[in-house]
């Protein structure tokens, strides 16, 4: 199926056609279908009119060209190779699944089971109930028939649906222009860092059930030459456009991996697919990051419509102003590739030395070769290079949690002072090149204020930052308060309460986030879990949980919360400072940005 070279599919053609939206299942790929949900949803639709639909082949094993068809057919089935037909009718009889077909060529039959030359199978009552003439279907072949829905399933490769955008109750379009990446880099790709793709905050009000929104990307073409042009090098490697859906967390997105939900690539100007947002009594909010792999336009024009049936907000994701920004070409070399925390070479990593008068907000991003396993160590070291990692020292450090194949990334608040900066990828003698981006920036600019004195900013210094305070709070886990895990605040639960805690009140409504880390422990060879519960307090002197987040977290940088809001109430908000283990002693921080 192509206009004038274009490829297409059935469903992209729904939407060029009638303006329907575009949805296409696979029959081949890894992931397990469940036919029975499946069927289950396209009988009810069908019913409600809601959708068109075809079934596709692909390849097919003993299929033989047909020069007077023009086309390959199979021998055992009748069905013809790469070939697209019309689903007319979706029937249930005592227990059958029915699926009726039409070859668009008039002609040319399935020949299996409940064909027309089926005399097994076929009752006098189920062609009443189909209202199906088999002689007539016998004498005439018109290429319209009747299959079961589990052999539909079998020698079909592609589901394609159009779905009537009318029975939406709301929908959102957002036109953009979204430049090539602007990130310099010695290897980017988006398969390692999709910071400056296109993002999109959307915001979902409380909803009692699971909630479906459709996103459709519409990639516009200026010119198809272009993407002719990759196809026929290698259309095995084309990619074009794709999305995901993350948790929001306060930050635009940077690394790729542990989406909510990843549409697959398309390889035409169009990709849609379905995510479904599960039942909430709060506001909730995601991020949804529009993918374009191999564009080789400079500058790729869109339309993102949103399709749902409660009224989400959504709005692109804002880059924040960079105030001042250094960039570091480093190599590991023979002496300077020291490995990773465990290699007893580490302190011979690159270091770099950075000075903060003030705190301000900031980010580090390093880039390498994909092949290469990279991370950071931030470190207040008054100026000094680390020649031994003490487990207090790098529990204190700021770094992106894990290596990460190719890029790594950390972005908060650094307080002020004097840092040392460690480059270092998984494996000790790897050597190679790496790229290093440093910036300040503000959070907000309607919040914050930014100074700048003229040449304050030179290699090792950052430029002045006038950002909120942070407050910072230090306490010990005793045998006595660490009551461990219990997460609900009951009568029964009364101990949970005893666990470290700090009583919160605020005259106006403010953005917060926490990190509770671990500094002093009684076990040095372990981190501990920790998590950070908060409960807002109401008249009654219940407990109202603020935020949903469950997770414990054992990382050396501990445990951060998402930005959220709170607002003024003469009880207080209730900050308990969780250790996973019952009765584990050590000393803790809690930093209240």
């Amino acid at each position: 199926d192509n206009y004038g070279g274009i490829p297409s599919s059935s469903a992209v053609e729904f939407n060029h056609l009638i303006g329907w939206i575009p949805e296409t299942i696979s029959f081949n790929d890894d992931l397990v279908i469940d036919t029975d949900v499946l069927w289950e949803r396209l009988y009810e639709e069908f019913e409600r009119g809601t959708l068109v639909s075809c079934l596709g082949t692909e390849k097919l094993r003993d299929a033989t060209e047909d020069d007077t068809l023009g086309g390959c057919v199979s021998k055992s089935t009748g069905l013809v190779e790469n070939h697209t037909y019309s689903v007319l009718d979706l029937r249930e009889y005592r227990g059958l699944r029915l699926v009726k077909l039409k070859n668009p060529w008039g002609k040319v039959s399935w020949k299996g089971q409940f064909s027309a030359r089926d005399d097994r199978n076929w009752s006098a009552d189920l062609e009443r109930y189909l209202k199906y003439n088999r002689i007539k279907a016998k004498e005439q072949d018109e290429g319209i028939f009747w299959m079961t829905w589990n052999n539909a399933f079998k020698y079909f490769s592609n589901l394609y649906i159009g779905w009537n955008p009318k029975f939406f109750s709301f929908q959102k379009q957002i036109h953009l222009a979204a430049e090539r990446q602007n990130f310099t880099s010695l290897f980017w790709n988006e398969d390692h860092c999709v910071e400056s793709n296109p993002q999109f905050i959307i915001r979902v009000p409380p909803h009692k059930h699971e909630v479906e929104m459709r996103a459709l990307i519409s990639r516009h073409l200026d010119e198809w030459s272009t993407h002719e042009q990759l196809e026929s090098e290698d259309r095995t490697q084309l990619r074009s456009t794709a999305f995901k859906v993350f948790k929001y967390e306060g930050n635009r997105i940077s690394y790729p991996i542990n989406p909510l939900h990843a549409s697959p690539y398309s390889t035409m100007e169009l990709c849609s697919d379905i995510f479904n947002f599960e039942e909430s009594t709060r506001y909730t909010y995601y991020v949804l990051v529009i993918l374009r792999s191999q564009f080789p336009e400079k500058i790729t024009r869109f339309t993102l419509d949103i399709f749902s049936y409660i009224d989400l907000e959504i709005r692109e994701m804002p880059r924040k102003f960079i105030q001042q920004s250094l960039t570091i070409d480093g190599r590991w070399l023979p002496e300077s590739a020291g490995g990773n925390l465990l290699s007893s070479c580490f302190h011979k990593n690159p270091q770099y030395t950075l000075d903060v008068p003030v705190d301000t907000d900031f980010q580090v991003k390093l880039q390498a070769d994909p092949g290469k396993y990279v991370m950071f160590h931030l470190v207040k070291s008054e100026g000094k290079s680390i020649t031994e990692i003490p487990f207090q020292l790098i529990a204190k450090s700021h770094n992106p949690g894990f290596y990460f194949t190719g890029f790594a990334s950390w972005e908060g608040l650094l307080a002020r002072g004097t840092y040392t900066l460690i480059v270092s990828n998984q494996e000790s003698g790897d050597l190679g090149e790496f790229y290093l981006e440093l910036n300040s920036f503000t959070t907000s600019q309607d919040k914050l204020s930014v100074v700048t004195e003229d040449n304050q900013f030179s290699y090792k210094e950052l430029t002045e930052s006038s950002l909120p305070m942070k407050k910072r709070q230090e306490g010990f886990w005793t045998k006595e308060n660490s009551k461990g895990t219990y997460r609900i605040i009951t009568t029964k639960y009364q101990a949970f309460l005893q666990n470290p805690g700090y009583l919160f009140h605020t005259t106006k409504e403010v953005q917060l986030r926490l990190n509770l880390v671990a500094t002093e422990l009684a076990n040095q060879s372990e981190i501990p879990s920790t998590c950070i519960c908060i409960y807002e307090i109401d008249d009654q002197g219940d407990f109202q949980l603020v935020l949903e987040d469950e997770s414990y977290a054992n990382r050396a940088w501990g445990y951060f919360t998402p930005e959220f809001s709170i607002k003024p109430n003469k009880n207080g908000y209730l900050f308990l400072c969780i250790n996973y283990e019952k009765g584990y002693t050590g000393k803790f921080c809690l930093d209240i940005y």
